[in-house]
């Protein structure tokens, strides 16, 4: 039997929105916008570097910095191979983390091919490597040790801690929290997240025992109001960074026992896990957690993702099955 001739598709579901050519693919055929003319790379990128700071693009802001160290005297139109792979060996720095290296490397490679489109500059993008991603750190604390390691810290320690675990904080934001941040009335907390986003979460009870009785008007944090008390007395509080409280965290470790090598961020960790737990809703932990993208919540979960039953294929199925019966009906 003859094939019936299908009507051709619509090309506006095959249109995709693609920018305008900045510079022919010849490499070296088009001169650089007037406004970067004469320019070395030091001048154009510092410009750039004030727009990021205002976007808050740390990692553009720091590929940047390491591309002006490496050849910052440089006009775009004259960069070497080997200034490239400065710059690369500087952003892979050992002292660096490995998500950080990747993040630094990415926007390196945007930064020279924004110079190859815009300055006129060599294609050196294909240069810079791409680090694969570090697989997301899955130790968390059961409830029997985080009884132990609170019962067995200061009550300074274990405010930090319960923001951490409670409300799945981040241990440099829970140090700031103050009575600027605390709304009484509400019960809430309010805070800026890593995205510089704004996130208010319902205070816990253990967390309001705590702060009920501290000073909600000084802009000292509470976690350094109740240090004071305890005798942690000698600089400001805005002096202080979490080493004091990281060190404090360690020792709660060891005196409760606990063999397991534990971090203050692993509580944060432990909050998330337990809330997919009880919900088995990721949006819900994505809330808890502030992300802006849901992949970065499912690397937080990946390993208490849901397994997969027979009887739920066999569900997904039955809808299908039944339009087919009628179809052939």
């Amino acid at each position: 039997m003859a094939r019936q001739n299908r009507q051709a598709p619509s090309p506006f579901l095959y249109i995709r929105a693609r920018r305008p050519a900045a510079r022919s693919r010849h490499e070296g055929t088009r001169k650089p916008k007037k406004e970067g003319a004469g320019k070395n790379i030091a001048q154009i990128l510092s410009a750039e570097i004030a727009h990021w700071e205002s976007k808050h693009a740390s990692a553009n802001i720091q590929a940047a910095k390491r591309l002006i160290a490496a050849a910052g005297s440089e006009k775009p139109q004259r960069l070497t191979a080997g200034e490239i792979l400065e710059a690369v060996h500087k952003c892979e720095e050992k002292t660096l983390a490995h998500s950080t290296k990747a993040a630094y490397l990415q926007a390196l490679r945007q930064i020279l091919l924004w110079l190859w489109e815009f300055h006129a500059a060599p294609r050196y993008d294909r240069l810079v490597p791409h680090l694969t991603p570090a697989r997301a750190r899955n130790i968390t604390a059961t409830h029997g040790q985080l009884e132990a390691i609170i019962a067995a810290a200061k009550p300074s320690l274990q405010l930090w801690i319960h923001l951490c675990s409670d409300m799945a904080m981040r241990a440099g934001t829970a140090i700031k929290i103050s009575g600027a941040h605390y709304d009484p009335e509400q019960n809430t907390i309010a805070f800026v997240t890593k995205g510089r986003a704004t996130q208010i979460l319902p205070v816990t009870e253990q967390i309001a025992a705590i702060i009920k009785p501290l000073d909600h008007a000084s802009p000292v944090p509470y976690v350094w109001q109740i240090r004071a008390n305890e005798g942690d007395k000698g600089r400001p509080a805005t002096q202080y960074g979490p080493e004091p409280l990281r060190t404090a965290f360690r020792k709660a470790l060891k005196e409760a026992g606990v063999t397991k090598r534990i971090v203050p961020h692993d509580l944060r960790r432990t909050a998330a896990r337990n809330l997919y737990l009880l919900t088995k809703d990721l949006r819900l932990v994505q809330a808890l957690l502030g992300h802006s993208d849901l992949a970065t919540t499912v690397r937080y979960m990946e390993q208490d993702l849901a397994e997969i039953h027979l009887h739920q294929l066999e569900t997904i199925k039955k809808p299908f099955i039944a339009w087919r019966k009628e179809k052939s009906a």
